[in-house]
């Protein structure tokens, strides 16, 4: 049989959406309907390991599948849409992680019914992706408790990569405690960490120019708000512009990280002037390092302390999107 005429779905076998065999058969079932009504092909699923999954997007990819459908949380869809960056290959996403990060950030369906009808009834909208590079100076797994020797590497992202406090939330917020209360851990690790606010000189370059500033956090935004479906800024984040932005808190401890915060939410303006508690700028090329370094994330992947370098790749990823009003 020719796979490579069938659609794809690649799946987190151990996603809360799936949670028994009768949820998971009709899951799988309201799927395989939608995408043979979108497209008029059959589907293959595949579960497994990240390595089994790559394998089967490569695969797709090769045969010019008309459709991937990523079900589960944020690193299920993130192995799907880093592959499918500049292929052309529309993504559709069901989500069912702990944040769903992506889906928010894309203004995608959280619901499980609405994402499925999108995959039937959906539009094709093309979205910007970021290509990162990274060197990891000092330390594993967050950079807390052990050294090594420098590592690095590059990938593509879809939502962000920082470094700083939103990194440092990112590594606290163990595994296991996401699964039992899902997008409250973040709020939990976050508060943990609030005592021991401390700012690190970075070094920020966008587009050729370079700034030096004592920061609390900096991220470098594609796409979302600052806690997707929940707190966003009034000037709109947005993942069709080609651009980035980059979101600075400046200065040290609790009181002026929340001043920070709260300005970053209220700003109408980009620009560096001012010597308030943020900085807010746009742009297509932009490196981050710090002294010393600090904990870095890409898309929610915990890298180590160490520093990265963005560029944006305007329009590289397709995804389905509901019809509007629906």
């Amino acid at each position: 049989m020719d796979r490579s005429a069938y659609a794809l779905a690649v799946v987190n076998p151990r996603s809360r959406l799936l949670a028994g065999e009768g949820r998971r058969a009709d899951v799988e079932r309201a799927v395989r309907d939608a995408v043979r009504a979108r497209t008029g092909a059959d589907l293959v699923w595949v579960d497994g390991d990240r390595a089994s999954l790559e394998v089967a997007v490569d695969a797709a990819i090769v045969g010019r599948a008309p459709v991937v459908v990523a079900i589960g949380g944020d690193g299920t869809i993130r192995i799907a849409a880093e592959r499918l960056v500049g292929t052309g290959i529309p993504l559709a996403v069901v989500p069912g992680g702990t944040g769903n990060l992506f889906s928010g950030a894309l203004g995608l369906p959280l619901r499980r019914a609405a994402a499925i009808r999108a995959i039937a009834e959906g539009d094709e909208r093309d979205v910007d992706a970021g290509a990162v590079s990274w060197t990891v100076e000092l330390g594993l797994a967050g950079g807390e408790g052990r050294t090594g020797p420098p590592t690095s590497g590059r990938g593509t992202f879809i939502v962000a990569c920082g470094s700083g406090f939103d990194a440092r939330v990112m590594a606290a917020a163990g595994e296991a405690t996401k699964r039992r209360v899902g997008r409250a851990a973040y709020f939990a690790a976050a508060a943990s960490l609030v005592p021991a606010l401390t700012a690190h000189a970075h070094r920020i370059e966008v587009d050729g120019e370079v700034h030096e500033v004592m920061a609390l956090a900096v991220l470098v935004v594609n796409a979302g708000e600052l806690i997707p479906g929940l707190v966003a800024p009034r000037l709109p984040i947005s993942a069709t512009d080609g651009l980035f932005d980059l979101l600075v808190v400046r200065g040290s401890g609790v009181a002026r990280g929340l001043v920070g915060g709260l300005e970053l939410l209220a700003r109408t303006q980009v620009g560096w002037s001012g010597t308030g508690s943020s900085l807010r700028a746009w742009g297509r090329h932009v490196a981050v390092s710090s002294a010393p370094p600090e904990v870095i994330e890409v898309d929610g992947d915990v890298l180590g302390r160490g520093s990265f370098v963005a560029d944006v790749l305007p329009g590289a990823l397709r995804v389905v999107v509901p019809v509007p009003g629906t």
